[in-house]
């Protein structure tokens, strides 16, 4: 059982771009298993305007239900998380686990602006700490998957997925208080070649995107795909260190429009953003994805 929580404000589809990148983002998590009621995104009203609300309208549309957030710097992380934590604490009291409460959510530019006191701060810290022992405490409890898919390497026995559309960091303590109540973690996020600047960084990417193109996936792309991830050490990046498991979003690169999507589509014409690659933790790099 799939539950996605796709933060719009964070990972915002392109305009007129919105009812495919949420055909695609569940069937991505299709892979992993059923999705659990309609995808659950979250978008303030900057963002919903420049979309051209097709899908993300701030309601329920095609399989997604929108959260208009409202309330300053954050709102739509801070709405995101209640929800995630609270999805997460429901299953962990189904399957009869410990009923510690979660943990309460705020990022630091929140704390920031309501000038929180140092011991406030160093709580915080304190408590985002404790609750990734817990979740590398659940991970080492886990059993081993010998050669398999891809998703069952991810997913590693257990029968709950938290599918996180989102690049922002904040959202660690929600993925180790998740992993800690027994709920596989996947992180969709813009970490490709093209997902910040367009900007191939290094001589020999540089020298393989002469034949990558601008559409689809080739070998070549996919080489690219890989040798950034090598660069940028995705093991190292806060998001993933919590992470079962990533599938990494382009959301420049333009895609054709599959048979699946063309209920969903009014054109013809490639649509920008999709997976290009899957990295999980215990084998560091990155690996094709096919969904």
């Amino acid at each position: 059982m799939v539950k996605v929580f796709w933060d719009v404000d964070n990972c915002a589809p392109r305009v007129d771009g919105e009812r495919v990148m949420a055909h695609r983002v569940r069937r991505a998590a299709r892979a992993f298993g059923a999705i659990e009621g309609d995808v659950m995104a979250y978008a303030n009203a900057e963002t919903l305007g420049r979309l051209t609300r097709g899908v993300i309208a701030g309601g329920r549309a095609g399989g997604v239900t929108c959260v208009r957030c409202e309330g300053g710097a954050d709102a739509a992380d801070a709405a995101l998380a209640e929800d995630a934590l609270a999805w997460a604490s429901t299953v962990a009291a189904v399957a009869g686990g410990a009923a510690e409460a979660a943990p309460v959510f705020s990022t630091k530019r929140q704390r920031a602006l309501r000038e929180v006191s140092a011991e406030e701060e160093a709580a915080a810290r304190a408590e985002a700490v404790r609750w990734a022992g817990r979740a590398a405490e659940a991970a080492e409890a886990l059993p081993t998957v010998g050669a398999g898919s891809t998703v069952d390497a991810i997913v590693r026995g257990r029968e709950h997925v938290m599918m996180l559309v989102t690049s922002d960091n904040d959202v660690k303590l929600v993925m180790d208080y998740a992993r800690a109540c027994g709920v596989c973690v996947v992180v969709l996020a813009n970490l490709s070649p093209n997902a910040a600047s367009g900007g191939l960084k290094t001589k020999r990417l540089r020298n393989v995107a002469k034949s990558v193109g601008t559409v689809g996936m080739n070998n070549a792309y996919f080489e690219a795909v890989k040798l950034e991830g090598e660069r940028r050490q995705l093991s190292r990046l806060k998001l993933l260190q919590s992470a079962d498991g990533a599938l990494l979003w382009d959301p420049n690169r333009r895609f054709a429009i599959r048979e699946d999507e063309r209920v969903d589509a009014s054109g013809e014409d490639p649509v920008a953003g999709d997976v290009v690659g899957v990295w999980r933790p215990d084998k560091g790099g990155i690996g094709r994805w096919y969904a």
